[in-house]
């Protein structure tokens, strides 16, 4: 293989195939995706056209490394000219495998069998060049080039296509004409013209764009189409719809389009749509900019729960939503799918008051007070707060039950429970111990509060009065042991001190309250709270006595 001696012949020989051909394989990567196969039917002809212009590009680089290096480096021509026939062989054959592969789509041979038959195939090629006389090696692989060629180009043209696709049998006709101006540069009448042959390549190239742009207005006037069709059916998909589904714009927040469920759900009158706004059916608003939230982090969100209402109304529901920000009528908008998880939420605060609650008196039971009391005590220690625990026992209940029977005690329990839990804080955490045992645990609550709040408790219960079933008023009594996280921070301990304490105010005589400790501290304690407690009541006592005392002295007189 000689190589060109000057620049001219360079350029005429080599230069318009490696121009044309690499802008030929870059068309034809943009041709489009074939429906069924997803994937470039002309890809592998592509890639052949690619394969030959990094032919040429081989050859002309060969040329300039003496010439860059004066003469240190050089090339042998026959390494050349084996690269040459082997790329020359692959790009045949590759251009036969995408015609075939764009007539009949092979998609029914495995791939692993096409693969290895292609490597033969190819070798089997450059093997018949090497057989041959030297001189005749050229004549070959241009043959299997034309070849190619034919093959691509025939394979294009006879197919039947859409009138749309016209321009693409335009190009197979061209790949033929290319064959045969190649055909006939082997002749001995026949002529190479480096215009004419980069006049050919851009013949294919341009019918090449031609048909792709085709394809893509088809393409995008088919997409057009079928969003139209979709937007026109999406009323009345929203309509067929087993949930309410609601679509609102995402900038001022207003109605676009409603189904009947959705109407119905939330009071929208259809003809005044535009008129709602969503944020309008939401208990707490930071719930929908929560919603907004995670929309702005993700496309979709899911079984997102909130608390609604219908406007102007107390009624409350729980809904479970589906939202996703899609495009409606050439806006941003909201889409939003809801599920009534009412009964379900209603369920689920049934069973935690059953786990959590005493069933009778309403209260906490004992395990749900300990978990609490744990996390308070743990929460004090962390911000060195104190606090108080309580016990409280109901005097003489067995002969509560024992006389007016079980029916009756528990309502007297149920009116202790009640009134404490009127009487303390919502901070305070009162829990049913067991039986007729109630326990309190005050947070932020040191001891001669805590003293206060017992004695009120004391003081409030035995001014209750319970109806009788003959509707004759009972009333009774407790007893209260107090102790002070002074003394210990464990739980358990803190309990048991308080039950002494409680002990000790039964074995006192009842009807008091008991701190754990010395009686003597205990005692003024007491007397200091009922001083500042009941202050204005004993006053009001020493004007009763002196009342009763005066009309028991008028009395005598009179008689």
């Amino acid at each position: 293989m000689e190589l060109p001696l000057t620049m001219t012949e360079l350029f005429e020989t080599y230069l318009p195939q490696m121009l044309g051909a690499l802008m030929t394989a870059r068309a034809l990567s943009f041709f489009g995706t074939d429906e069924k196969l997803k994937k470039n039917s002309l890809l592998v002809a592509a890639i052949a056209f690619l394969v030959l212009g990094f032919k040429n590009i081989l050859i002309c680089l060969s040329y300039f490394i003496p010439q860059l290096t004066h003469g240190e480096f050089t090339v042998s021509p026959l390494v050349i000219e084996g690269i040459s026939i082997a790329l020359v062989s692959l790009a045949s054959l590759l251009l036969i495998i995408g015609g075939f592969q764009f007539y009949k789509a092979l998609n029914w041979i495995r791939e692993e069998l096409a693969v290895i038959t292609c490597v033969l195939a190819w070798l089997f090629m450059i093997r018949i060049v090497f057989l041959t006389p030297p001189d005749s090696h050229q004549m070959l692989t241009q043959i299997y080039l034309i070849t190619g060629l034919v093959f691509l180009g025939l394979l294009i043209t006879l197919p039947k296509f859409k009138s749309n696709a016209y321009t693409l049998k335009v190009t197979g006709l061209w790949m033929l004409v290319l064959a045969f101006y190649y055909f006939q540069d082997m002749m001995p009448w026949g002529f190479s013209n480096w215009l004419l042959e980069s006049l050919l390549y851009l013949l294919i190239i341009y019918n090449v764009y031609v048909t792709a742009d085709k394809q893509l207005q088809n393409d995008v006037k088919a997409l057009a189409e079928e969003v139209r069709a979709a937007q026109a059916r999406l009323p009345l998909i929203l309509q067929a719809s087993p949930f309410p589904i609601m679509i609102s714009a995402l900038k001022d927040d207003r109605l676009m389009l409603v189904n009947e469920k959705a109407a119905t759900l939330f009071n929208i009158d259809m003809k005044k749509l535009k008129q709602f706004r969503t944020e309008e059916y939401y208990v707490d608003p930071n719930t929908r900019k929560e919603l907004l939230r995670r929309l702005s982090t993700t496309p979709l969100v899911e079984n997102f729960q909130a608390l609604l209402r219908k406007p102007g109304s107390q009624e409350t529901f729980w809904l479970e939503m589906s939202a996703r920000v899609i495009d409606f009528e050439n806006e941003v908008a909201l889409y939003t799918a809801f599920k009534d998880i009412t009964a379900q939420k209603k369920h689920e605060q049934q069973l935690f008051e059953q786990a959590v609650l005493d069933p009778l008196t309403g209260c906490y039971n004992r395990r749900q007070f300990m978990e609490l009391a744990a996390k308070e005590i743990r929460r004090a220690w962390r911000y060195d707060t104190s606090f108080c625990l309580i016990m409280i026992d109901i005097d003489h209940f067995k002969r509560v039950n024992d006389t007016h029977g079980h029916a009756f005690g528990d309502e007297v329990l149920k009116a202790m429970a009640f009134t404490c839990k009127q009487t303390l804080r919502d901070s305070d955490i009162f829990a049913r111990y067991g039986g007729e045992e109630f326990i309190i645990l005050l947070p932020q609550t040191d001891l001669p509060g805590g003293m206060i709040v017992a004695e009120r408790l004391r003081k409030n219960i035995e001014d209750l009065r319970v109806p009788l079933p003959d509707g004759v008023p009972f009333h009774f009594t407790i007893s209260l042991g107090i102790v002070s996280s002074g003394a210990t921070d464990d739980l358990d301990e803190l309990i048991k001190r308080a039950d002494s304490a409680l002990y000790a105010a039964k074995e006192g005589g009842r009807n008091q309250v008991r701190m754990y400790g010395e009686k003597e501290s205990f005692e003024q304690t007491k007397t200091e709270i009922l001083e500042e407690e009941n202050s204005f009541e004993l006053q009001e006592n020493i004007v009763r006595q002196a009342q009763e005392a005066l009309d028991k002295a008028t009395k005598e007189d009179v008689s």
